[in-house]
């Protein structure tokens, strides 16, 4: 499936709007200037405001679903954001699986399968 690269500038949060951080984990590939994103970039949320009936159960990291087939980097796939529909993740706590993050912004100059 073609989609377009992740950066360490794509911008997401959890489900409950709480921001997140691609982190590098690779310094040979950028697209506009930024590192891309692999497979093996970890993805944390830093404040995430979910405290059902008061009790904090915050989002910690966003699970990445999408990866590319053909193009690697350093012997990591690429994270890929579809053309469309939703983010392809899953956002994670304490609990367990917390819902899918929402995408605010990614490149979109560059398209890998």
């Amino acid at each position: 499936m073609p989609g377009f690269p992740l950066t360490v500038a794509s911008q997401l949060s959890c489900l409950h709007q709480g921001p997140t951080m691609i982190g590098a984990t690779q310094t040979a590939v950028t697209i506009l200037g930024q590192l891309v994103a692999t497979a093996a970039s970890p993805i944390g949320v830093i404040v995430c405001p979910f405290a059902p009936s008061g009790t904090p159960q915050p989002c910690l990291t966003v699970q990445w679903n999408l990866t590319s087939v053909k193009v690697t980097v350093q012997g990591q796939p690429l994270m890929l954001m579809p053309p469309a529909g939703p983010a392809p993740g899953t956002c994670l706590g304490a609990p367990g699986p917390q819902g899918i993050p929402v995408m605010k912004f990614s490149q979109t100059k560059v398209s890998v399968t």
